[in-house]
């Protein structure tokens, strides 16, 4: 876990996107909270959690943005991906 409240913190953003994908605007089975700025690369827990850092993502586009920020090695397996672009609308 991230902090104490983030799970009260996913709801947020959940509800800012409006439960679909802040990049594609697809509503997928897949979605997740996303860090622009990632955990990993700053120790300061308000900064990386805040609501303006996190961005309501379907699991594919959170793969993309996350092979943009590790030089094109996602943390997923490819078989996620594929399980994930079926839409749920």
């Amino acid at each position: 876990e991230y902090s104490a409240g983030w799970n009260a913190l996913k709801k947020t953003v959940r509800d800012r996107a409006n439960g679909v994908c802040e990049v594609c605007g697809k509503t997928h089975k897949l979605m997740d909270v996303h860090h622009l700025i990632p955990v990993r690369l700053k120790n300061d827990i308000t900064v990386t959690n805040h609501i303006d850092n996190l961005q309501y993502l379907c699991r594919p586009c959170h793969i993309d943005a996350d092979k943009i920020l590790r030089g094109g090695y996602p943390h997923q397996k490819d078989l996620i991906v594929a399980d994930a672009e079926q839409d749920v609308q």
